[in-house]
């Protein structure tokens, strides 16, 4: 079997048990859940925190899940949000100090929320909060990928047929080199 850096790998339940949060590729933690298809994660959002402030060199997901599974109840999952950057010829996985955990019940999530807000985990205050996908930052850029056209398609035609649709940031076609068009552009 090949398992993938990063990647949510399904497996039998076994290995969930014995191998939850193994590292693989480049050492880089990964997660083994259930393959769960008969719906029941529809309504997720009721069972969903975000825990802020992990102590970056020392909270892993499991150590999330253990905090969690010890002070409130049973944890689905959980995961720890990282970067994986390129230092030379391998890749290294650095914390961004926050998480996600799901709870099995409605009831554990507000547990969680009323007995471990603002406790020491690892040694660094953590806040918990429901998580609410609607309240997310607002993208920085809302650029539309554009292709298709031929190469005496201007900046000025691409404008014209998306004008129509509202207010334009910018509009460009990309080019190659010696100005030709590479038949695409962003809106």
């Amino acid at each position: 079997m090949i398992l993938e850096a990063s990647a949510d790998i399904y497996i039998d339940n076994n290995a969930i048990v014995n191998l939850r949060y193994p590292k693989v590729k480049h050492d880089i933690e990964s997660r083994l859940l259930p393959n769960i298809t008969d719906g029941s994660l529809k309504n997720t959002p009721d069972t969903n925190v975000v825990v802020k402030g992990l102590e970056k060199a020392h909270v892993d997901c499991q150590k999330l899940e253990e905090f969690f599974n010890a002070n409130v109840g049973k944890v689905k999952c959980c995961k720890v949000s990282r970067t994986i950057e390129a230092e030379g010829d391998k890749f290294v996985s650095h914390s961004n100090g926050y998480g996600f955990v799901n709870f099995e019940s409605k009831e554990l999530l507000d547990r969680a929320i009323d007995e471990c807000n603002g406790r020491i985990l690892e040694g660094s205050k953590i806040s918990i909060e429901r998580y609410n996908k609607e309240l997310r930052k607002e993208p920085k850029f809302n650029n539309l990928y554009v292709r298709g056209f031929d190469e005496h398609f201007t900046d000025d035609d691409l404008k014209a047929n998306f004008a129509k649709f509202g207010e334009l940031g910018s509009v460009t076609i990309m080019r190659n080199e010696d100005g030709s068009s590479k038949k695409f552009g962003f809106v």
